[in-house]
């Protein structure tokens, strides 16, 4: 979490830092299994990928819930009448599921 979110300005999350090891590498980092819903709610997200996306929206949004993305693509669908796609086929979802123990 630490890359891409502000977990670090939460002091009270502190001790919730933990090292796991992940594909054979130990990772010392904040992991959201060990955090509520309610409390990921507080934590603002970060665009980490690639340099040229803005930095201006850097912890103004937090972790979504299943429940809020579907409602947004949904929300979409209808808002654009599925005419976003070249194949004029609506927006879907594709859901992968990790075992968090690996």
């Amino acid at each position: 979490m630490s890359t891409v979110s502000n977990i670090k300005s939460f002091p009270e999350f502190s001790s919730r830092k933990r090292k796991r090891t992940i594909n054979g590498l130990v990772r010392d980092d904040w992991w959201l299994i060990d955090f509520s819903v309610e409390e990921l709610k507080r934590v603002g997200i970060n665009q980490i990928r690639g340099a040229t996306r803005p930095k201006m929206f850097d912890g103004l949004f937090t972790y979504p819930t299943l429940w809020e993305v579907l409602t947004q693509v949904k929300n979409f669908n209808n808002r654009t009448e599925n005419q976003r796609n070249p194949n004029k086929k609506p927006v879907g979802i594709l859901l992968e599921i990790k075992d968090y123990e690996v």
